[in-house]
């Protein structure tokens, strides 16, 4: 069963270039044939994994900054509910990642920044500052390591496939579907059991072979979970700062 943790832990393991799914029908942009070729990978229908998890990883390598917008749905204890998040986020130090987010739940916005390690929520008009112990749920999901996490599941990676070329947001991309083994869903989503047995990884790379969008449908377990996300501006100069005044979290 994926947990609300493990939820969490795959919110954040979206914004931080993953996305995870079920085979299922994507929605995606029209399709374009661009002035110039998008993505080095060969162009051939089924792709050979490692090259393409070498590709990927090389892109993420110089991927210092980017905003993300992202939507997921989801059914906990029967009932169906959404969560959308929006933000920036400066990954220079991979292992100290910086971001502020905006996540929308239930009728409730939430902000979340996160400068040099400390986490803070602004919640109702109030920040707060988590404790270490209150923040440690989740660290490990925030500072996911996607070089690390694609070189560490390339053996999950069951096949890629060369979708088509299509536009996201105006820019021109190549769509991958990678086939992975469920067991790789435990890195992302803090969870060993999620009662998935295969799962698609959509990805829409750019020239660079940057991710421009990321989709996923994962229909089993008693929580199903739909999530499509778009990233931009990448590397763009970004100001990310604590709160002025906050209030110290007990826990």
């Amino acid at each position: 069963m994926i947990t609300r943790r493990a939820l969490a832990g795959l919110a954040a393991g979206a914004v931080l270039l993953s996305g995870c799914s079920a085979p299922a029908t994507v929605a995606t942009g029209a399709a374009v044939t661009p002035s110039t070729p998008v993505s080095s990978v060969p162009p051939s229908g089924s792709i050979e994994v490692a090259s393409f998890v070498d590709q990927m990883v090389k892109a993420n390598d110089s991927l210092n900054t980017f905003t993300v917008n992202a939507t997921m749905a989801f059914t906990a204890s029967g009932k169906e509910s959404s969560m959308s998040t929006s933000g920036v986020v400066d990954q220079t130090d991979r292992k100290n990642k910086n971001m502020q987010m905006k996540v929308a739940v239930a009728g409730q916005t939430v902000q979340l920044v996160v400068v040099d390690g400390d986490f803070f929520l602004d919640m109702a008009g109030t920040w707060y500052k988590l404790s270490k112990s209150a923040a440690a749920q989740y660290t490990e999901s925030v500072n996911v390591d996607m070089t690390s996490w694609a070189e560490e599941s390339k053996a999950s990676i069951e096949a890629v496939e060369l979708v088509g070329e299509e536009s996201v947001n105006g820019v021109a991309t190549r769509h991958y579907r990678m086939t992975m083994d469920g067991a790789a869903l435990k890195d992302l989503g803090g969870t060993n059991d999620t009662e998935v047995d295969l799962f698609v990884y959509e990805v829409w790379l750019d020239a660079d072979s940057y991710l421009r969008k990321y989709a996923m449908d994962i229909a089993s377990g008693a929580t199903p979970v739909s999530m499509v996300g778009t990233m931009d501006k990448f590397n763009e100069a970004v100001s990310i700062t604590a709160p002025a005044t906050f209030t110290t979290m007990p826990g």
